[in-house]
């Protein structure tokens, strides 16, 4: 009933032919489109495989307190006694004291240029002493 009360509204299209090659048009656009598609997401996919890795992936924690040579901070959740961290003046420094929210950090260095909110990173070394013919019979402290 639909489909007659539509014959009956709407004038009757004549097929031609300007209509079929206006389809064919439409169909070789689509295909067009589709190829461009596929083409620009292979291009992506070769770019971002292609891109070298860039992230950084550095633990890192800030300074809460800062005094007589002992840095408390925070955010170093997987960090190793003795390991050393490096500030964000560049002193570095060595992890003693790991308590559950922060650690606590010996500056090697003068503390002063270290500031409340510096970041702190991970370096992922334990502290060592390299030893050679000049050690031996040494007392290392």
């Amino acid at each position: 009933k639909i489909g007659k009360k539509f014959n009956k509204t709407l004038p009757q299209i004549t097929r031609t032919s300007s209509w079929t090659t206006s389809k064919l048009k439409c169909r070789s656009l689509h295909i067009t489109c589709s190829a461009r598609a596929s083409e620009i997401s292979s291009i992506l996919e070769q770019r971002i495989l292609g891109a070298p890795p860039t992230a950084d992936l550095d633990e890192t924690g800030r300074v809460i307190t800062i005094g007589d040579g002992i840095a408390r901070v925070y955010g170093l959740k997987n960090v190793q006694a003795e390991e050393m961290v490096e500030f964000s003046s560049g002193l570095k420094g060595m992890a003693l004291n790991l308590e559950p929210d922060n650690i606590g950090v010996v500056v090697f260095g003068n503390d002063t240029l270290i500031k409340e909110g510096d970041v702190v990173k991970r370096t992922g070394a334990i502290v060592d002493v390299p030893v050679g013919d000049d050690l031996l019979g040494r007392v290392v402290d």
